[in-house]
């Protein structure tokens, strides 16, 4: 019975199948799952090249129990795609329920690929990562594991697992795949395909009691989101009364917003947050209002605050403390002098200069340890005396930092600020980000 039914059905379908198409039927009389019988015989199948297990085929077919799985090389050519080369290659599956007690499967192959060469070894860089793998690394990133060391154990893995094919993308991931699957992760979780929407239930949910302030991101307004836990509020009350850390982080989001964030230093000497604020732009109208915010919840002024000489973080502090003194974080100055000097505008750059370069640094840090302002003007009229061979270099310095000297030399340091002379408290947090 079962070879009758074979060979009605082949002489059927030989009719709509094209002359470089394989056709095979597959007969059975057990009465499964179709989608389960066409899995097996797709794993079961030796072909030229590796092919999607994801059904493809339209709506209308689907419901005629009609299966298309593409090569994994399929799909339009475009710039932001490596993978896809438009090959044509397919396996499709057609169950028909024509057939009394007899399960009947029309498989259809066209097994040859465009674009690709299937036996070329570095072809299989492309391959889909397997599902096994992409379960474990799911079960990896859950955990908390870096992706230097979930990078080693996925290769270790897929030796354990005997595959030794280091080009076979399907069981030798690289970073990219396991942010690729980070991503999907995280799209999982997400309350609305729009993030906006997402943000906004997120906020107004079971969060809400940790968010401060909240505007939403339109046309007419910047978006803006101040956060504090109560473990936050509980160390701003603790920790915040001498000295607090700020500073903006950039590229934690894919909208690339800004992250600010305030820091304090605890009994340990680590540096714990106590609010965060998620902004479109880093203006001073916008800091300014986010500081706001912050400070309807801060029991007294801060003794100071320490920032990396952002103007508009600088204002905006001024405007809504204007009692408390604003630190210049000591690494960025002379970051941003060696920088400077390191440029043709400067007249010392080149290594012909090298050595006066580090006459001028030098010269700095001798500013840095005044601790008068006397000092400090005498010491400035020294450094112009010293450098008068190279104007520019003096016009930088009276320009940048002379009229700032209380912000960064120890006279403008004469309280108690738990002996911190650098933004590195908060810039060793941002390393968690």
């Amino acid at each position: 019975m079962d070879d009758i039914i074979r060979r009605s059905v082949l002489n059927d379908e030989k009719k709509r199948t094209g002359k470089d198409t394989q056709l095979c039927v597959h007969v059975s009389q057990c009465q499964e799952d179709p989608f389960s019988v066409v899995l097996e015989k797709l794993n079961s199948l030796t072909l030229h090249g590796h092919y999607k297990c994801l059904n493809v085929a339209s709506g209308k077919d689907r419901k005629r129990d009609y299966y298309k799985f593409n090569c994994i090389r399929a799909g339009k050519k475009s710039r932001n795609s490596y993978r896809a080369v438009g090959c044509k290659a397919y396996v499709s599956f057609k169950v028909l329920k024509c057939w009394k007690d007899h399960t009947v499967i029309v498989q259809r192959t066209y097994d040859k690929h465009d674009g690709h060469d299937p036996s070329d070894p570095k072809d299989a860089h492309f391959n889909n990562i397997s599902s096994d793998l992409r379960r474990k690394i799911g079960e990896l990133l859950s955990l908390g594991t870096k992706p230097a060391i979930l990078l080693t154990k996925c290769h270790k893995w897929a030796k354990e697992h005997g595959h030794r094919d280091l080009h076979n993308r399907e069981h030798f991931v690289t970073p990219h795949d396991i942010d690729s699957v980070r991503t999907c992760m995280m799209r999982k979780k997400h309350f609305n395909c729009r993030d906006s929407q997402s943000v906004h239930t997120l906020l107004n949910g079971k969060h809400q009691e940790h968010v401060l302030f909240y505007q939403p991101y339109t046309s007419d307004q910047e978006l803006m989101i101040v956060l504090q836990t109560p473990v936050m509020k509980s160390n701003m009350e603790n920790y915040a009364k001498q000295l607090v850390f700020v500073d903006t982080t950039h590229c934690v989001n894919q909208y690339s917003f800004p992250l600010f964030t305030l820091v304090v230093r605890d009994d340990h000497g680590r540096g714990v947050p106590v609010a965060y604020a998620i902004v479109s732009n880093e203006s001073q109208k916008t800091l300014e209002t986010v500081l706001g915010i912050v400070c309807e919840h801060l029991p007294t002024s801060s003794r100071a605050f320490m920032v990396d000489k952002d103007f508009a973080e600088i204002n905006a502090l001024q405007k809504v403390f204007p009692e408390s003194a604003i630190l210049l974080c000591w690494y960025h100055v002379l970051q941003a002098v060696n920088r400077w000097l390191s440029k043709s505008e400067s007249g010392v750059h080149g290594l012909s200069n090298t050595q006066k370069r580090n006459e001028i640094i030098s010269f700095f840090c001798k500013l840095k340890a005044c601790t008068s302002e006397e000092d400090f003007k005498a010491t400035s009229a020294e450094f112009c005396q010293t450098f008068k061979q190279y104007p520019l270099v003096c016009q930088y310095f009276q320009k940048h930092w002379e009229g700032i000297g209380h912000m960064w030399c120890d006279y403008g340091h004469r309280f108690s600020h738990a002996r911190s002379e650098t933004n590195n408290v908060i810039e060793r947090y941002d390393l968690l980000f």
